[in-house]
């Protein structure tokens, strides 16, 4: 196997990782990017002693090209994620801090904190 060839099978392998990155994230399975991240990592040093044995040639740019523009993506799905959590984690806040502190008035002005308030005071008027 020629230098050349040996790269692109390890960008090859690299569009695979990125792969089941993306899949992993789509799932919402995070526990598996703990051990993907090593496999990750492991290529990367295979990758750049590989790159110190060929001088770019324009095969080899592209797939490096397409590499990165995997990671890119997976990287925006990863923001999206975090973002996704950091919504649901305020709104859990919210609900919670609603669910202790709720307060609605009856037409008359007095507060109903619970639904056995509202029923009391709609039967007894």
């Amino acid at each position: 196997m020629t230098p050349v060839d040996r790269l692109l099978s390890l960008l090859a392998r690299g569009h695979d990782l990125m792969d089941r990155e993306r899949s992993l994230l789509l799932r919402g399975a995070f526990d598996g990017l703990a051990r993907l991240s090593a496999d990750k990592q492991e290529l990367l040093v295979s990758i750049e002693a590989a790159m110190a044995r060929v001088h770019g040639t324009e095969t080899v740019r592209e797939a490096l090209a397409a590499l990165i523009d995997d990671s890119r993506r997976n990287e925006r799905i990863i923001l999206a994620a975090r973002q996704g959590v950091a919504a649901a984690r305020r709104r859990i806040k919210t609900i919670i801090a609603t669910g202790r502190g709720a307060v609605a008035y009856d037409r008359d002005g007095s507060a109903i904190t619970s639904r056995d308030d509202a029923t009391q005071k709609s039967s007894s008027a």
